[in-house]
Parts: structure tokens; sequence; C-alpha cells
């Protein structure tokens, strides 16, 4: 499987399975990037409607002779406010363009902190916020709003239509307790940034699979850094599950089970050599200087200075380093050995629609029927 994201107005590869044919990106892709393009707007229209902000017309018999405003909260992308910057605002407003007049999605941009992102988010919720129509929130959040009560549900009629191209794991992170209450919208995946100069001068082969230990190796000997996130919040457990789960372990190893039967993994041979991995590179003096205190900012501040090598953050950041000239590379990560794959986090961005919008769940057909704007 090779997963891909929409960064700058081009659907650029982003990695899957090491060695995948799908994740070479060829000469000849502008038709498909056209249909992608245009398929995540009939998406958005879909969910939409689905997710309880309907057309103006849903299910009244009204004329629709008002447009509805809808608020939309986003999480940065790298496209951030901007109507044609490649990111959710720019889908909001071709969208919103192409319901011929039936509603607006106006954007609000979250922190970027995921914490931060949901902490925001709580607070309105929690308040009954009726300024809160759809949000963009990480997979973690589905399950803990939707216990609260927060979500309203995806109607049975549109789930097929919300999930088909959808992978797997992404549609079961999307529901909780057998309902469905996000519809996934994008994927990406993590990688590793990469100076093409230090790893020139470290004598890395880019082009094959590169282990941890060979990338600490290589930042020993440029003298350079490597940007990981390690402060005590989301972005840190997304490290270090990848490096479990590269190790052929589980965190989690009965996932669903009830509290006092669940079974850990941390002690397996993959939790221990994850630990290992993440004590080289403090003991070896190659996370920078506040190792314990980086996210997803701070390691992209410590690649753009120069002062890291090499960097493992998601693919929002291209837009920086391209605005500010980095000679880069991307490739998927190190795995935690020569031997193994590694497992690359790869979240998806997910619709979720509050229970206390300002129109209420409408599972009708508009009177546009099911004909969704293209």
């Amino acid at each position: 499987m090779c997963v891909t994201d929409h960064i700058g107005g081009v659907d650029r590869p982003l990695g899957g399975d090491v060695g995948d044919p799908a994740c070479v990106a060829s000469s000849d892709e502008g038709s498909d990037v056209e249909t992608r393009r245009r398929r995540r707007i009939a998406f958005m229209a879909a969910a939409t409607t689905a997710a309880s902000l309907g057309l103006a017309a849903c299910g009244d018999g009204g004329t629709g002779d008002s447009a509805s405003q809808l608020t939309w909260y986003i999480n940065p992308d790298g496209g951030g406010s901007d109507p044609a910057g490649g990111g959710q605002a720019q889908l909001a407003k071709e969208c919103s363009d192409a319901s011929g007049g039936a509603y607006t999605i106006g954007v609000q941009l979250l922190p970027n902190s995921a914490s931060d992102q949901r902490q925001q988010l709580l607070r309105r919720l929690a308040s009954k916020d009726k300024g809160v129509d759809i949000m963009s929130i990480d997979p973690v959040f589905v399950a803990e709003f939707a216990e609260a009560g927060f979500l309203a549900k995806v109607p049975a009629d549109k789930k097929s239509e919300l999930s088909g191209d959808a992978v797997d794991p992404a549609v079961t992170n999307a529901s909780w307790k057998g309902e469905m209450y996000a519809a996934p919208f994008w994927a990406n995946t993590q990688l590793l940034w990469y100076r093409k100069s230090v790893a020139e001068k470290a004598g890395l082969d880019m082009t094959k699979p590169v282990s941890w230990d060979r990338v600490i190796k290589a930042a020993q000997k440029t003298d350079t850094d490597i940007g990981v996130q390690a402060s005590r919040y989301e972005g840190y457990m997304v490290w270090i599950n990848a490096l479990v789960e590269g190790g052929g372990g589980h965190i989690v190893e009965n996932p669903g089970a009830d509290g006092k039967e669940l079974k850990f993994g941390l002690d397996s041979e993959g939790g221990k050599k994850a630990a290992a991995i993440i004590q080289s590179v403090s003991k070896d003096g190659v996370g920078g200087p506040a190792l314990g205190s980086t996210d997803e900012t701070t390691t992209l501040d410590m690649f753009q200075n120069e002062r890291a090598g090499f960097m493992v953050n998601w693919p929002y950041v291209y837009a920086a380093l391209k605005g500010a000239e980095v000679p880069l590379d991307e490739r998927p990560g190190p795995g935690p050995g020569t031997r193994r794959p590694r497992r690359a986090p790869t979240p998806s961005h997910r619709w979720a629609a509050s229970r206390w919008a300002s129109r209420p769940p409408r599972p009708s057909r508009t009177r546009h029927g099911t004909r969704w704007p293209a």
C-alpha cells in the first residue's frame, strides 16, 4: 500500500510498504490528481450533509433561498486559512462553490499541538457551543468525544459513501461501540526528512531501507541532530508506538479488552528495542539540546536552522521547508533494525460533526438528490 497526501496542490507519494512500486511517482499523474481532487469535493459535500449540517433545503421542504453558514475547525496542514493554499481551507472553498449557493463553509484554524487542539474542542463541545459545526480531529479523539456524547452519528445511509475508499484502520478508528461518528477523508504517514548533503557525508544510501542505528551513527559522524517528538504528549506516544510495532511488538496486545484484562507488550522484544533506540538518541547526544521538550514545531525549527540533519515529522512541514528553500528529501522513516520493515504511523484526517451544531441532524435527501457536486 502506498499512502499519499495533498501538498501544495499535488498528491505526493508518502511511502507505505518499502519498495512498493505504487510509491514511485510517475510523470503522467495529472489526470489522476484532478480526479482525486474532484472526489474529495464530492466526498466533502456528502460528509457535510451526512454530518447533520445539511444543505439549505434539507428535509424541510424549504426553498433554500438563504445559504447556510457552517464553521469547520481545521488542524494545521500547510495551507493554513488560505483558500488557495492546497489544504483543508481550499477544500472548504471548493466545496462551498460546488454547492451552488446551498451553503458556505468558513474555517477556524486549530493550534499546532494535538493536545491543544483537543483542549480547545473539548471546551467548546462541553459548553454546547453551536458555533462548532464540523471538526477535523485526530483518530485518538473519536472514541473520547463519542463516549462523552459530543459527536453526531453518521447516518446509516451515508456510511458506505463516506468510507468506501478508506483503508480499514481509518474506518475502524472513526467508529465507537459499533457506531460511525467520523468520516476519514485523507491519510498521511510520518516521514524521515533528511538533508541530502548530510546523508551523503555520512555515506548513507537513502534509496535503501535504513535503520535507527545507522541514522544515529550518521548524526554522530556529521555532528548533527535528529529531530524527534519526545515531549510527554501524543506525539511521543506516536513515536514509541512506531518503534514498538516496527520491532514486532504491540503496546496493547489485546485492544478492546476490559481494563483488568488488558495485556501490555512493552516488555516484549519490540518494546525493549524501542527503549534502546530512545535511550541511544538521548545518551549519544543526537536528540538536540532539549530532547524532553521537543514536538513537531521544535523539530521543524531544528531542521530549518541546520542543527538537525534528520527529522521525523509529518508531510505538512513541506510547505514551511519549501518556503525556506531548505535542500531536503524525504522517505519512509527508519526501522528498528536491518531485518524488519518499518511500521509507519499512518493516521488519517477525519471529519466529525458536533452534536450541538447549529443545524440539527437531518439525514434526509437534499434538493439535489444524491448527485453530489463534482
